[in-house]
């Protein structure tokens, strides 16, 4: 039986549901788990095996992987290698975030709402400078978390959406039709949503599901 991994371990009672929690470079493994949060997790260094549910796959620098809550991973590094991981670990339920259009962005959907395009779940691969961009947002998170002046929360909760915009343009990884479909199906019910009591003509519900 997998270890379930609960919020009130990372997050203060009564503050921000989310913080940073990095994993130095190590030599070792990480048994089965899940969460009841979500967690994007960075690659900053090294390799190992990643496992998310049924799905195993080689993991190095610049792969991210969104862990939503009670979806299970672990990771196990070869003899001679090791990993160094950072992971941002968030209650999305909680917070209570806006997303507004970000509905229309298909990385959305694929990486933050469960409905898992790609074969190798919700995962994609940085270059260097993405990498660097996106370790950028997260410094700047601990710092506010490990200050703790006033506006830090509002900071922290900003970033976050940073954060989550910039995986979500930059996810390109949709492996089949099928997930191409679901991909679109969404897009479409976001217009609907948004256009709700307006009269739509079929050639604009065409042009929008291209």
């Amino acid at each position: 039986m997998s270890e379930v991994v609960n919020a009130h371990e990372f997050f203060e009672q009564g503050q921000i549901p989310m913080c940073v929690f990095r994993i130095p470079y190590m030599e070792d493994h990480r048994l089965r788990h899940s969460h009841d949060f979500y967690e994007i997790m960075v690659v900053v260094a090294g390799q190992a095996t990643h496992h998310f549910d049924d799905v195993v796959s080689s993991i190095s620098m610049g792969d991210v992987y969104v862990i939503p809550p009670g979806h299970e991973h672990s990771y196990q590094t070869a003899k001679g290698t090791g990993l160094e991981l950072v992971n941002v670990l968030f209650d999305l339920e909680k917070l209570d975030l806006k997303m507004r259009d970000l509905a229309d962005i298909p990385g959305f959907h694929a990486l933050f709402t469960q409905e898992l395009a790609g074969h190798s779940g919700p995962h994609l691969k940085l270059k260097a400078k993405d990498l660097a961009f996106v370790n950028g947002i997260v410094e700047r998170i601990e710092v506010e978390q490990e200050g703790v002046e006033p506006g830090w929360e509002f900071y922290c909760e900003t970033r976050l959406r940073d954060l989550i915009l910039f995986l979500s343009r930059r996810y390109s990884h949709v492996a089949t039709r099928a997930g191409q479909s679901v991909m679109k199906i969404r897009h479409l019910a976001s217009f609907l949503e948004r256009h709700l009591g307006e009269p739509l003509t079929f050639e604009a519900l065409l042009e929008e599901s291209d």
